[in-house]
C-alpha cells in the first residue's frame, strides 16, 4: 500500500522536506556525497516504512544501523571491542527499538 501511487503521493511533501533539510545542512561545509546520499536514503526509507510518527526513534535507529553496517563485513570474532561484537549489540538494540515501535502501534490500533 505504501509503495502504490496513492501512497507515494502522500509522502512526496515529506520527502521534499527531507531533501530541503539535507541541502540546508550542506551550506558552508565540505560534504562527502556518498555519506550524505546514504543518510538521505536512510531518512526516506524510515519515512516510507514507519511514517512521520517515529521521529522519536530515528536517531537511535540511524546510530544502530551505522554501527551494524560497519561490523557487517568484519571478521566474525565476538570479542568485546571488535566491530563484529559492536554490530551484534547494535542488532539487538535495533530489534528492541523495532519491538517497541510495533508494540506502540498495536496498542494504538486497539
Amino acid at each position: 500500500r505504501t509503495f502504490m501511487p496513492e501512497g507515494i503521493k502522500t509522502i512526496v511533501p515529506d520527502i521534499e522536506s527531507i531533501a530541503l533539510h539535507s541541502l540546508k545542512s550542506f551550506q558552508g561545509r565540505l560534504i562527502n556525497t556518498f555519506q550524505e546520499m546514504k543518510t538521505y536514503t536512510f531518512n526516506v526509507a524510515l519515512l516510507s516504512i514507519f511514517g512521520k510518527d517515529e521521529v522519536l526513534y530515528r536517531e537511535d535507529l540511524k546510530r544502530c544501523y551505522y554501527i551494524l553496517e560497519k561490523g557487517y563485513n568484519s571478521m566474525p570474532i565476538n570479542l568485546p571491542g571488535t566491530l563484529f561484537h559492536k554490530a551484534m549489540k547494535a542488532r539487538k538494540e535495533l530489534a528492541q527499538i523495532l519491538a517497541k515501535i510495533l508494540s506502540i502501534r498495536r496498542q494504538t490500533k486497539q
